[in-house]
């Protein structure tokens, strides 16, 4: 037996000739598709986390003197999932004077000190009279280390340095012995 003859003319539309067809008229919907949901999980990935916790874009909160002529500027900061109320250190002259001759930390958690870049630094506790938590933080916000530092006393000499003994930091945040929240150092406070 034999196939009926096809009628003369055009041959009829085939399923494969439609699938290409069609796929042609949708491709640049979908590559339009695919490049807007690219950009939007790059935006979303971006948006959850502070691209530099060191808070330069922050508006400048309130200032505390704390010694005649240095005043500290006063910052509600993230760190984990707490919010805390600190200090901030963020020249050569108010990270030296840090919190020497204070006998508590008043109405504040404790104080960040701020660096320029990463680095390999030490904190001492000449002349501080508060047990203190010290976190060290990388440019990301990522905690590094952290050490306990027991005061010692005035006048006294040999006192031992801190430093991250894991690597480099950028940020390190003093508080309360004890008091240091779990998780990386972030942005400013929610409204």
């Amino acid at each position: 037996m034999t196939p009926p003859d096809e009628p003369s003319g055009e041959p009829g539309a085939r399923p494969r000739d439609l699938a290409v067809g069609l796929s042609k008229v949708f491709q640049p919907w979908f590559v339009g598709l695919l490049v807007v949901g690219i950009v939007l999980l790059v935006l979303n990935l971006g948006a959850n986390r502070p691209a530099d916790p060191s808070f330069a874009d922050e508006a400048p909160g309130s200032t505390v003197a704390t010694t005649p002529g240095l005043t500290f500027e006063a910052r509600r900061i993230m760190v984990g999932d707490r919010c805390l109320n600190v200090q901030v250190a963020a020249t050569p002259e108010q990270r030296a004077q840090g919190l020497k001759n204070r006998e508590s930390l008043g109405a504040f958690n404790g104080m960040l000190f701020q660096f320029e870049a990463m680095g390999d630094r030490a904190f001492t506790v000449v002349d501080v009279e508060i047990p203190l938590t010290v976190g060290f933080y990388d440019d990301a916000g990522n905690r590094v280390d952290v050490q306990d530092m027991q005061p010692c006393p005035e006048g006294s000499t040999g006192c031992p340095t801190y430093g991250s003994t894991k690597g480099p930091f950028r940020n390190a945040l003093q508080v309360g012995v004890g008091q240091l929240p779990e998780g990386a150092l972030g942005g400013p406070c929610p409204a």
